[in-house]
């Protein structure tokens, strides 16, 4: 019984690879060299081409034909730990070709099972939906909150709090075409759900100002928002909040004093709100962050005589980038809220104060993997080993701490940080008295 079902169509090599339950235990020589893997590819073996094209640019940027040793085999391995239970948090499992570069190299091919097959009890990576607003895409987004709810005291589990001053309240009507209309609050308590993006053009088509702010209480157009904002509400309806707050309808553009007034209560707006949405996928608020995702075609194989596992073709990006990551103003918007629902190019990723979830399935904690909304500017090295030597802390004043500390937001401000654009700098001096003031709220509650 071979990896590959349809045997026929495999090179000599490839057909001699055994069901992948019995090369797990250790690595298997494939190929004699990595010219007879590259010959068997180009011409037609269903698995060499697979593995050499979906890593076509990888194979090629390390010319490798030129640098592997000519006699030096490929064997093909198990990444990871054992199938026989579900892998601890930020471990991994998946399939790698290891072969010669004048030293040992590795190329690494993601794999996932189905939900059904009987492996996935300790092969936990699935298929990454498409669409982001599937049935099934929308189910683990809401195991996640729910969980998160149900046992992580870091988190502070509320239903509901204390709604901002304006918010966005979301009428039940056709879902493509919400009504919505601007309420203005006072003691009303509900959940809400804050909207972290970037705005990208000034002014935007729709935004809260004197002169129009009676016209908003009435109802806001939904066909007249930016595509950004329109997600943000389907993702509330979809999840079952009634109440969402942007900055451009929710903060009075053309008043200085309620302004000011609003930018000191982002900790409270993002700390107490339901969970925050960022769009890290879009550079403005005129693109939708709910765009179909590309998934290439899997290569099934076989994993033993009743499950299969299937190569993904690419591994999904952890870290989304863009232009969400390079400003301060997003920074702050993603380190403030107990829950972040993050939108990347490949697919979402849930974090909150106790871990991070990645809709491929992998499972991480805050220490050992950078959070999805680290900025591109802050230098990683200092934010993981300042938080390494300050792990007695609760994760929310770890941050804050390191905000203020020589390695965080105020060194930009002072020119510390050369590669910072004007556009970072300014965020940075506009954000800086509200994280100081969540830092001190922080202090004072822990």
């Amino acid at each position: 019984m071979a990896v590959v079902e349809d045997r026929d169509k495999l090179c000599s090599p490839c057909s001699r690879i055994p069901p992948i339950k019995d090369i797990i235990l250790g690595s298997d020589e494939m190929w004699g060299s990595f010219q007879e893997f590259k010959s068997s590819a180009l011409n037609g073996c269903p698995l060499c081409s697979y593995l050499y094209n979906e890593k076509r640019k990888e194979w090629d940027s390390l010319e490798v034909e030129k640098s592997l040793y000519p006699g030096e085999p490929i064997s093909l391995q198990w990444n990871g730990p054992l199938p026989v239970r579900p892998p601890p948090v930020n471990e991994e499992q998946s399939l790698i070709l290891e072969c010669t570069w004048g030293f040992q190299y590795n190329i690494d091919y993601s794999i996932y099972v189905d939900a059904d097959e009987p492996i996935s009890k300790t092969v936990p990576f699935r298929k990454i939906d498409p669409d982001p607003m599937s049935d099934q895409v929308i189910a683990k987004v809401n195991g996640w909150i729910a969980s998160c709810s149900r046992g992580h005291s870091f988190c502070h589990p509320t239903e509901d709090a204390l709604l901002p001053r304006f918010v966005i309240e979301i009428h039940d009507s056709d879902e493509t075409k919400p009504s919505l209309r601007l309420v203005e609050n006072g003691t009303k308590m509900a959940r809400y759900i804050t909207l972290s993006y970037v705005w990208g053009i000034r002014p935007q088509p729709v935004q809260l100002m004197r002169e129009n702010m009676a016209q908003l209480k009435e109802s806001i157009d939904y066909d007249k928002l930016p595509s950004t904002i329109q997600d943000a509400i389907r993702v509330a309806r979809r999840l079952g909040v009634q109440y969402v707050w942007v900055d451009a309808l929710c903060i009075v553009q053309d008043d200085d004093d309620i302004k000011k007034q609003q930018i000191g209560q982002m900790q409270n707006i993002y700390g107490s709100s339901y969970m925050t949405i960022q769009a890290a996928n879009v550079a403005t608020v005129k693109e939708s962050f709910l765009k179909l995702r590309n998934s290439p075609k899997p290569f099934k194989l076989r994993y033993d005589d009743s499950s299969h596992v299937y190569l993904r073709g690419y591994t999904p990006d952890r870290m989304p980038g863009g232009s969400a990551r390079q400003r301060a103003w997003v920074f702050q918007e993603s380190i403030l809220p107990n829950r972040l629902l993050v939108y990347g190019e490949h697919q979402l990723v849930f974090q909150c104060r106790e871990g991070i979830q990645y809709e491929c399935g992998f499972r991480a904690n805050q220490v050992k993997y950078r959070s999805p909304a680290t900025p591109s500017f802050l230098r990683p090295g200092n934010w993981l080993n300042y938080l390494g030597k300050r792990l007695i802390q609760p994760f929310p004043l770890l941050i804050a701490d390191w905000i203020s500390s020589r390695h965080g937001i105020l060194p930009l401000m002072t020119g510390i940080q050369p590669e910072c654009s004007p556009s970072q700098v300014t965020d940075c001096l506009q954000s800086a008295a509200s994280l100081s003031v969540f830092k001190r709220k922080l202090e004072d509650d822990t």
